[in-house]
């Protein structure tokens, strides 16, 4: 396999919450050496297993593993494991382009990848997450990062080593389990964002070990971690997800890992085990419960019991003891039985004679002591306001099987949303399905393919949304006022950015648009304020008017080269943009496509750009350095009006009109070099007014006396246009 100097070198970091392994010395890369891509986009089931080997607990690569890299910076590199999945050691890639930070003491090294992970330069505390809810996988510690996992050093020698420990649940009986809940009986914090003291490695950093006893035994890697930190948000609840559900055995229990920070449960952990069908158990015991890094803390096996076990009906909880009030029992598709209900766990289930088809208009409307409620497949249609004004939902799942949601069906819904369906393109009663939702995340699952239009308009709370590698559709206006959204990743299977798409994300600070757009549509990105960077896919073809209008702080925009057409208004006000190339395929810079850009300094025009715009890059105040292509033939009124940075323009032979104002008021424009033999028809009078003083147009030998003669051109002296060699 080949190796890639510090991608080797983290690569071979892996030895985990295992033994240390040496690693050869590799010279490390600079920031600024050429990055490594990675076609293709990430799979969101990627994750570092824990594995059972030789009889012990041993950390492993899944391939497509990713890591984040703060390599003597704090810019947040993407790196991707290269190997198979269950080796201890391989290499990886750096596949996310560094970007200009500060400079730390440290190379720290992350496990898992998260975009938001960041190290301040000044303290050089990790600012990390340890995640209120996991996923369960096979004799594993699971998907989601609940093995948060640091290493730090000078250069090119790592081994990540784990900031958790786990506490192991071991099962018996014969249901399926959907969720296991764990809490501390005194309210401890088990979750939530923590900060790392990355210079010092004696405490959670510490040395690695041959593997992870189950016995509690006393040893050189244990301790509570004396520099994790929380911040101020209390977490105290800690949720492992099941998927579909588990399926236990009465004779062999099975495992269920959840990880924890490092600290002492004095008065011991209250567990609650959900099944598919809604039955729940709560198991508590009052003994400490001691968690060590890197430590697996068994717990005896004991029998699954659910206290309620029906086989049809909504099941759900609620948080103030008393059951759920439902506006309505007609029309769920099928005749309301009972609406059991257990005060002691807050566990209920709306019992029907058949499967639930419908949720109706209203069903659950500002239900404000409910939970969570687990929607079963079958269920077709949910309708307008349905779950509306329900703000104490905590986590909701859409089944496959929902083909209509009604308008505003979750608005000011909380909690976590996961969406397995296709969402509708609607219109009246299916227009805007989550507009005004206020879920926290939102999880697309696999399989979806389409997000209609309009579907999470104004969603103002959501930060996180995570798209499948099925969605090859983003409706107009899905995102639109999703204010709290931070960086989206678009991959490479998604075809269509619909208008308006991601227009007001005012949070939004990056953008990654994968190889299969052709086309983003209009004012897909307008008004996102703190919008720094956006790649943009090979495949694009398009950039629809007003794509990218207000975005302030853009600074860096490379347009592929396959990009036939750039709309009007595309970086209207892009004031941090400083360079712009304009790649051969476009045909026209239309109008007002760089208005009042403040700070860009140069662009240059391809060479089958045909026209330029009224007012594409007027009010350009710092443009310098302009190439204009060969091709173009029309510069449209007020064009360059107000460039003040200018000092020079050629304009090329094949030019036939320049519109009024094109180069007005460019105080600094000394020298027109003007290539075409018949002079271009001018727009006005003013097309060249204000210049800077003695300010001369050069024009091909022997067409002086046309241009001098010639409507407008008449109105400069003589001694303006003078005839030269080109």
């Amino acid at each position: 396999m080949r190796r890639f100097s510090l991608l080797a070198v983290v690569a071979l970091l892996v030895a985990a919450c295992t033994q240390e392994i040496v690693v050869e010395t590799i010279p490390a890369i600079a920031d600024d050496a050429p990055e490594t891509i990675t076609v293709g986009f990430e799979n969101e089931d990627t994750r570092i297993q824990l594995q059972k080997q030789d009889d012990v607990y041993k950390t492993v690569w899944t391939k497509g593993d990713k890591v984040s890299v703060f390599y003597r910076s704090n810019a947040n590199q993407q790196w991707q494991y290269q190997g198979e999945t269950g080796e201890r050691s391989g290499d990886l890639k750096r596949i996310a382009k560094p970007v200009a930070s500060e400079t730390l003491s440290k190379v720290v090294v992350v496990y898992p990848y998260n975009a938001n992970y960041y190290i301040n330069p000044e303290s050089c505390n990790l600012q990390a997450l340890l995640p209120a809810k996991q996923s369960y996988l096979e004799d594993s510690y699971g998907l989601t990062g609940g093995n948060l996992m640091v290493s730090n050093g000078e250069y090119n020698q790592f081994s990540l080593k784990n900031v958790c420990g786990w506490i192991k649940i071991q099962l018996l009986g014969t249901g399926r389990v959907e969720k296991i809940t764990l809490r501390g009986n005194n309210g401890e914090q088990v979750a939530g964002e923590i900060y790392i003291d990355t210079t010092d490695a004696s405490s959670i950093l510490a040395s690695d070990m041959g593997g992870i006893p189950e016995d509690g035994s006393n040893d050189s890697t244990g301790g509570t971690g004396g520099n994790l930190i929380f911040d101020d948000t209390v977490m105290t609840d800690v949720t492992l997800d099941c998927g579909d559900g588990v399926a236990l055995d009465e004779e062999t229990p099975t495992a269920f890992f959840i990880a924890l920070p490092p600290q002492t449960f004095a008065a011991g952990v209250s567990i609650e085990i959900m099944g598919v069908d809604g039955a729940v158990m709560t198991k508590s015991t009052s003994n400490p419960v001691v968690i060590e890094r890197n430590k697996i803390q068994p717990m005896s096996a004991f029998t699954y019991e659910g206290s309620i076990n029906m086989s049809a009906g909504l099941a759900y909880t609620t948080n103030d003891g008393y059951p759920l009030d439902p506006m309505t029992f007609d029309g769920f598709g099928v005749d309301f039985i009972d609406n059991l209900y257990d005060e002691n766990t807050g566990r209920g289930m709306l019992l029907f004679e058949d499967d639930v088809t419908a949720i109706p208009a209203e069903a659950f409307l500002e239900c404000t002591n409910l939970t969570w409620m687990r929607l079963p497949e079958g269920i077709t249609s949910i309708g307008k306001k349905a779950f509306f004004g329900c703000t104490a939902l905590e986590e909701l799942t859409l089944p496959a099987s929902v083909s209509t949601i009604g308008q505003q069906a979750f608005g000011e819904c909380t909690g976590v949303l996961t969406v397995n369906c296709n969402t509708q393109n609607g219109s009246g009663e299916t227009y805007g399905s989550f507009y005004g939702s206020k879920f926290s995340d939102v999880i697309v699952g696999e399989g979806v393919t389409k997000i209609g239009d309009y579907a999470f308009w104004y969603c103002d709370e959501t930060k996180q949304f995570t798209l499948p590698s099925t969605l090859t559709t983003i409706g107009n206006s899905v995102f639109e006022g999703c204010s709290a959204i931070e960086t989206i990743i678009i991959h490479d299977n998604i075809e269509t950015i619909g208008s308006e798409a991601f227009c007001n994300c005012t949070s939004l600070t990056s953008a990654t648009i994968g190889s299969g757009i052709t086309s983003i549509g209009n004012s897909a990105f307008e008004n996102c304020s703190k919008l720094v960077s956006v790649n943009l896919g090979k495949s694009l073809k398009t950039i629809g008017n007003s794509a990218f209008r207000e975005c302030v702080k853009l600074t860096g925009v490379v347009i592929p080269n396959n990009v036939t057409t750039i709309g009007n208004y595309v970086f209207y006000n892009c004031d941090a943009l400083t360079e712009m190339i304009i790649p051969s395929q476009v045909t026209a810079i239309n109008q007002y496509a760089f208005y009042d850009c403040d700070n860009l300094q140069s662009i240059t025009i391809g060479k089958r750009v045909t026209t330029i715009g009224d007012y594409a890059l007027y009010g350009c105040d710092k443009l310098a350095d302009v190439s204009i292509g060969s091709g173009v033939t029309q510069i449209g009124n007020n064009a360059f009006q107000y460039c003040k940075g200018l000092t020079t323009i050629t304009i090329p032979s094949k030019v036939t009109s320049i519109g009024a104002g094109a180069f007005e008021y460019c105080s600094a424009l000394k020298e027109v070099y003007c290539k075409p033999t018949t002079p271009p028809t001018l727009g006005g009078y003013y097309v060249f007014s204000s210049n800077a003083s003695g300010r001369k147009i050069y024009v091909p030998v022997g067409s002086g006396s046309a241009y001098k003669n010639v409507n407008y051109w008449n109105y400069y002296y003589s001694a303006d246009i003078v005839e030269t060699t080109f």
